[in-house]
């Protein structure tokens, strides 16, 4: 599956030909999710959450009537969870997997932070979940009950937009790489900080 201005575009040989899934988008970063056997669509310019089911000739849809305007989706222990809405930039929506198409996406909270702060990124790391807000990184578990969630901050820097991504070191093995908000490459492996840079002035 591809974005390109407007569009979404799925291939099923490899590039060699293409179908339109999706046409009515924003001309922006577009991301992707798979969340149990559906792919879901956000967006940077909080366009309509989409699913597509994969198969040959379908079209995407719009993923839930009740599902917040989100910039990021991730699938974890089982939930669909949507985050930085278009109102709560700091938000963590998230709905059952089972229930992702017709529930009421009703539950959800905000990470703590100042009001400038917003959710960049999210990713699984050996099993755990983290949140990159702009200022920190979040280990988010679901741990049922009231609340669902609960969570701690683990580190007090967080990553740029779209600079994350997993990579595996040698004698370390995987690890977060991406640049953070205060100029600086970082290497993040669930605990310590393996490389910060100097500054990146450029």
């Amino acid at each position: 599956i591809s974005a390109a201005g407007t569009g979404l575009y799925a291939s099923s040989n490899l590039g060699v030909t293409w179908v339109t899934i999706a046409s009515d988008r924003t001309a922006s970063y577009q991301s992707f999710e798979r969340s149990k056997n559906v792919l879901v669509a956000t967006s940077d310019f909080y366009d309509d959450p989409l699913y597509w089911t994969g198969s040959s000739g379908t079209q995407s849809a719009l993923l839930n009537v009740s599902a917040p305007l989100a910039r990021y989706a991730i699938n974890f222990q089982g939930f669909l969870t949507l985050l930085n809405t278009s109102t709560r930039k700091r938000g963590f929506y998230y709905e059952d997997e089972n229930t992702q198409l017709t529930g009421d996406w009703g539950d959800a909270f905000d990470l703590p932070s100042s009001q400038d702060d917003e959710i960049t990124s999210a990713f699984i790391l050996r099993k755990k979940l983290y949140v990159s807000t702009k200022y920190r990184i979040f280990r988010v578990s679901f741990v049922g009950g009231n609340p669902d969630w609960s969570y701690v901050e683990v580190k007090d820097f967080g990553y740029v937009p779209r600079t994350v991504d997993k990579v595996v070191v040698k004698d370390v093995g995987e690890v977060i790489a991406g640049m953070s908000w205060d100029r600086r490459f970082r290497l993040f492996d669930g605990g310590d900080d393996r490389i910060i840079s100097d500054n990146i002035e450029n």
